[in-house]
C-alpha cells in the first residue's frame, strides 16, 4: 500500500475514533492527511468506502502479525494458538476508541461491508478449526464447531467486558487462562464422550456464507495488499515502482465492477512482471477471475 493512502486511512481512524463517523467530514480527513479533498476522492470515492476500507487495512495487518506466530519453531501448536490470540485482542484494544464509536453511533453496514465481515468471520472459523485440530488431534474433529464457538465465545466476551469497562487485565495472563478453559472443555468432551450439538456438514449446508469460502472479491483484496507489499519493498527503479502501484490501484477499480474485464487484468498485471515475486500472486488473480467469470 502507498504511503498517502496509508496516511489517509489512519488519519480518518483517528477522526473517527475522536470525533465519531458522523461528526467526520471528507474535508476534515482531506485536511489533516495533508491531501486536496479532490485527491481524497481519487483513492475513495465516499466516506463509507472509506471506512470498508479502514477495516480491511487493519484486518490484513493483524492478520500478517498472527501469521508471524507460525514461523516461530520453537513454539508447540498450544502456545502459538495462544500468541496469536493475545495479538488479536492486543490489536482490537489498541482500537478500542473506533470500535465503540462503531456500536455506539449505529453505523449503518453497507453490503460492501456486511460483505467482508462474512468473509473475515468464515476466515477466523478456517483458523479456529485448524489450530483446535493441530492442538488436540483428530480425536476432537466431531467437536470442531462446539469448540470454537466456545473459543470464539469466551475471546469475544471478555474482549466486551474490557471494551466496557476500565478494568485492567494483562493480555498474556487472561489468553492463558482462556486456553486452560479450553483445555477444560476438551478434556470433559473427550471424558464424557458427549453427543456434538452440531455437525459440520449440516452446519456449513445451512451457513454456506459464514463458514464456506471467502467471498472471491474479499480475497482479490488480499492478494492486491500482498502484491503492493511486495512492490514497496522491491529494489527497483523508483518509476517503475509508482508504475506497479499505479496498475494495482486499476486493478481495484476493475474489481468493483459487476462484471471485471479479464483483458484489463491481463494487460494491467503484465506490468507488473518487472518484479518476478509478483508472478505466483498475479497468476493467482487471474484465475480468481476467470473462475468468477465462468459462473
Amino acid at each position: 500500500m502507498n504511503q498517502k493512502r496509508k496516511k489517509i486511512l489512519e488519519t480518518a481512524l483517528k477522526l473517527m475514533s475522536t470525533k465519531g463517523y458522523h461528526s467526520t467530514s471528507m474535508q476534515e480527513i482531506a485536511e489533516d492527511a495533508g491531501v486536496s479533498k479532490g485527491a481524497l476522492y481519487l483513492h475513495f470515492s465516499s466516506k463509507n468506502e472509506l471506512l470498508v476500507e479502514i477495516y480491511r487495512y487493519y484486518y490484513q495487518m493483524i492478520k500478517e502479525k498472527m501469521n508471524l506466530v507460525d514461523d516461530q519453531r520453537r513454539l508447540d501448536s498450544k502456545e502459538r494458538l495462544q500468541a496469536q490470540i493475545q495479538i488479536y485482542m492486543e490489536e482490537l484494544l489498541s482500537q478500542k476508541e473506533f470500535i465503540l464509536m462503531h456500536m455506539n453511533e449505529h453505523v449503518s453496514y453497507s453490503e460492501e461491508l456486511e460483505e467482508f465481515l462474512q468473509t473475515a468471520k468464515a476466515d477466523a472459523f478456517a483458523w479456529y478449526r485448524e489450530s483446535l485440530t493441530s492442538i488436540y488431534g483428530e480425536s476432537i474433529l466431531p467437536y470442531t464447531i462446539d469448540l470454537t464457538i466456545i473459543l470464539k465465545g469466551m475471546i469475544e466476551g471478555y474482549l466486551f467486558t474490557l471494551f466496557s469497562t476500565n478494568a485492567s487485565l494483562s493480555t498474556d495472563k487472561l489468553t492463558g487462562f482462556i486456553i486452560s478453559r479450553l483445555d477444560d472443555v476438551v478434556e470433559g468432551l473427550l471424558r464424557k464422550k458427549e453427543k456434538p450439538l452440531f455437525d459440520l456438514a449440516l452446519i456449513n449446508h445451512q451457513a454456506q456464507s459464514l463458514f464456506g469460502e471467502s467471498h472471491w472479491r474479499e480475497q482479490l483484496c488480499r492478494d492486491f495488499l500482498q502484491l503492493e507489499k511486495i512492490i514497496v519493498e522491491a529494489n527497483i527503479d523508483e518509476n517503475i515502482q509508482r508504475d506497479c502501484l499505479d496498475s494495482i490501484e486499476f486493478l481495484k477499480e476493475e474489481a468493483k465492477q459487476v462484471a471485471p474485464k479479464k483483458i484489463i487484468f491481463q494487460g494491467l498485471l503484465n506490468n507488473l512482471q518487472a518484479i518476478p515475486e509478483t508472478q505466483e500472486l498475479s497468476s493467482n488473480i487471474l484465475q480468481t477471475i476467470t473462475k468468477q467469470l465462468a459462473q
